[in-house]
């Protein structure tokens, strides 16, 4: 579909349309004595608030914040940032994963960008992803 002004006020109008539906059923909700929980958690303490209306949850390692660094970074075309894992984990990236990593560059699975900071997956790389990604678990 080609964009132009046209479709842009049909996508306005069919967002509106969905918010004020939205809008309608949620008063209908409460007042019928259903409750919503509220997606924004900005604001609110997740220990007392949200806690008690989520059924389980995981307390995550360091070691599973890592691993979820990576697969979520390296799902992203701009990669992960070795700064963004020194800063956020207080190792350098290649203290953890170096070995695993150099693999990858040599087999063109991976590369870096001009200044070295950033890691991704190259196009070869992109079709082999669950290999790669598997690779990086601790």
């Amino acid at each position: 579909m080609e964009w132009d002004e046209k479709n842009r006020g049909k996508l306005w109008k069919s967002a509106y349309n969905f918010s004020i539906a939205d809008e309608m059923s949620y008063k209908k909700d409460k007042e019928n004595g259903k409750n919503r929980m509220k997606t924004s958690t900005v604001g609110c303490n997740f220990d007392t608030e949200i806690k008690s209306k989520v059924e389980s949850y995981e307390k995550l390692t360091e070691k599973a914040k890592m691993e979820e660094f990576m697969f979520v970074g390296l799902r992203k075309c701009i990669g992960v940032s070795k700064t963004e894992f020194k800063n956020r984990f207080n190792y350098s990236i290649d203290e953890i994963y170096g070995d695993v990593i150099d693999k990858f560059i040599k087999n063109n699975l991976l590369s870096e960008n001009d200044n070295s900071d950033r890691i991704y997956l190259t196009d070869k790389g992109i079709d082999l992803s669950n290999y790669i990604l598997s690779e990086f678990l601790l």
